[in-house]
């Protein structure tokens, strides 16, 4: 089971900008850059206002 912690922002077009692992016990940078890229990709419903910065989003990731 594999824990990160990442940090990003959420503009008003739903658009996630500057993704940082701020946790992982994973040292491997191309595995890092591949999450990093997964959730620079995300996509979140539009909003009116100021953008949205998410600090030490938990996620769990467990091989099958």
């Amino acid at each position: 089971r594999l824990q990160l912690k990442l940090a990003f922002k959420i503009d008003p077009s739903g658009s996630v900008e500057n993704p940082i692992l701020k946790a992982t016990d994973k040292t491997d940078d191309v595995f890092n850059d591949c999450i990093l890229e997964s959730v620079r990709r995300a996509k979140f419903p539009k909003f009116d206002g100021t953008p949205i910065q998410v600090q030490n989003f938990p996620v769990e990731l467990e091989s099958q």
